[in-house]
């Protein structure tokens, strides 16, 4: 009888290997598309709905020219997540070997350059709502569905827009959150997990350290020390005060080879780093490209200190002092030498999501 108990230990431990993790559910997310539809959201399963926004400018057609890093995500999902621009997967484009895509965006570039037939314009403010609030922001790998009646169902590859349609994300957290992300800012430094046990993980190798700030447009809608997106090939991380932009990313080394980002692998306002000896690429992989990172900030933490730790918060560590953050200090702009003495980054990742029910806003 033991030996059956420790063979059923062991077949449940080799299989639970390839299970995918635990999460819970934090929201859902309901768009209508169509000019002047409703945006919902519901914290109980789709019980219950509270309409957050509106529909400006439905989408009519999707890009078939994704960005490069959107090859690594997952179909019928959400594929990057920022302050000013939300973008879903649909499927691969086998006739320019693309990706289709649309994006979710704020009501702030209604007329700016990125609007398109693909550009879904909400009611929202950049950084409010889907686009930063806490609760509410999708994080990348965010399962994306086509909700008729009350099946749901993926979003096909080959699927066209019509119009009316009622697309629904579910935000997942998982269970397996890391407290932090420390990043050792040197040649050869480490990226290491830290677990609310203590636990700490080595990720990713640190393949060219960064040593200063540039002009990243979303920064403009980010506060200092805050994420301002992720996808599967970018952490970006703002330094500038709300409203100025400025800031650097954190890009996986098989990326920064792409035509688009060469320059990340010369430039100061990159860190490029790279997967541990004989482990696969980081793109597209958690926790640091997908599911555990994702904009989350409020207006009220930008005047109550004792709120600066409740949400994702970039804290840094120069040779000369303390850990700080760039809410102390802003750095606003193109300074190729303003982070040149920098030794730690961590990204703080705090989950206690109950504290954030009652900071949920309609910015309208």
């Amino acid at each position: 009888m033991i030996k059956q108990i420790k063979l059923l230990l062991l077949l449940f431990l080799f299989f639970s290997s390839f299970l995918p993790c635990l999460s819970k559910e934090l929201c859902r997310i309901k768009i209508y598309n169509q000019k002047d539809g409703d945006i919902k959201v519901s914290f109980n399963q789709g019980k219950e709905w509270e309409k957050i926004g509106q529909v400006l400018k439905p989408i009519s057609a999707l890009n078939p020219k994704g960005f490069n890093a959107s090859r690594w995500g997952e179909d019928s999902s959400v594929v990057a997540v920022g302050v000013n621009a939300i973008h879903i997967r649909v499927g691969e484009n086998k006739e320019n070997n693309r990706i289709n895509i649309f994006t979710l965006l704020p009501r702030e570039v209604e007329k700016g350059a990125f609007t398109s037939n693909s550009s879904l314009i909400t009611s929202f403010k950049a950084g409010g709502g889907i686009f930063g609030q806490s609760l509410i922001t999708p994080f990348v790998g965010s399962k994306v569905y086509l909700l008729n009646g009350e099946e749901l169902n993926y979003i096909p590859s080959n699927f066209k827009v019509s119009g009316g349609e009622i697309f629904l994300i579910v935000v997942d957290l998982p269970e397996d959150m890391p407290s932090s992300i420390l990043f050792e800012n040197w040649c050869g430094g480490e990226v290491i997990a830290t677990y609310p046990g203590g636990e700490k993980k080595t990720l990713a190798i640190v393949f060219k350290p960064v040593g200063g700030t540039g002009r990243f447009e979303g920064t403009l809608y980010t506060p200092p020390s805050r994420i301002r997106a992720n996808h599967p090939g970018v952490i970006d991380i703002s330094t500038s005060s709300l409203g100025e932009v400025g800031g650097f990313q954190i890009v996986p080394s098989v990326h920064a080879r792409d035509a688009e980002m060469l320059a990340s692998q010369f430039i100061p306002q990159y860190m490029v780093i790279g997967p541990l000896p004989n482990e696969g690429p980081l793109e597209g992989t958690s926790p640091l490209f997908k599911g555990y990172i994702h904009p989350a900030w409020h207006p009220g933490d930008l005047t109550s200190l004792t709120k600066l730790a409740l949400r994702e918060l970039v804290k840094v560590k120069f040779d000369t002092g303390n850990w700080t953050t760039f809410t102390l200090f802003p750095i606003n702009g193109k300074q190729d030498h303003a982070l040149f003495h920098l030794n730690y980054i961590e990204i703080i990742l705090p989950r206690d999501y109950e504290k954030f029910k009652k900071d949920i806003y309609n910015s309208k």
